[in-house]
């Protein structure tokens, strides 16, 4: 078992959810104590592969590369807002074995059918990564910039 997204605080059912690869390679979504969703397919070893898990209207889904899983949960849980853990559990052991690129936490349904996944950044979705960019930036013109003399004003 490799946890991706973990939001418990213990063994007690919680309403968090936590995404989990079971031993069958299976993407599951488990919520409120309970596996919800378990996706039908096997996701890739290996394979950079798209993953979604969306709630609207009181549904969640999941899609594996853009495919809707055929299991659809009925969601009206309020999550409460924990400690984000992203490839650990709340215990931090049995971790994401891999690599994970442009996770994201949404308010807003993302998917609403089968899609065909994104091979380029999500460039409107990336505030935080822009505001990062421009520190960057910032840090490197400082450090290449020859140094401001202030000097005070004679009294």
């Amino acid at each position: 078992t490799q946890y991706l997204l973990d939001m418990r605080t213990g063994s007690t059912a919680q309403v968090v959810p936590t995404l989990y690869f079971n031993t069958l390679n299976q993407l599951v979504y488990f919520a409120n104590g309970a596996s919800r969703i378990t996706s039908n397919t096997t996701v890739p070893v290996n394979t950079w592969t798209h993953i979604a898990v969306v709630r609207k209207s009181g549904t969640s889904k999941m899609y594996i590369g853009g495919v809707l899983q055929t299991a659809t949960y009925t969601d009206s849980n309020n999550y409460i807002g924990q400690t984000l853990r992203i490839g650990s559990t709340y215990q931090d052991n049995t971790g994401f074995c891999g690599l994970m690129d442009e996770f994201r936490l949404s308010t807003t349904a993302r998917y609403t059918a089968a899609f065909t996944p994104a091979t380029a950044k999500f460039v409107e979705e990336t505030s935080l990564d822009k505001m990062l960019e421009m520190a960057e930036e910032r840090l490197r013109k400082k450090m290449t910039e020859p140094p401001k003399w202030v000097f005070p004003e004679d009294p």
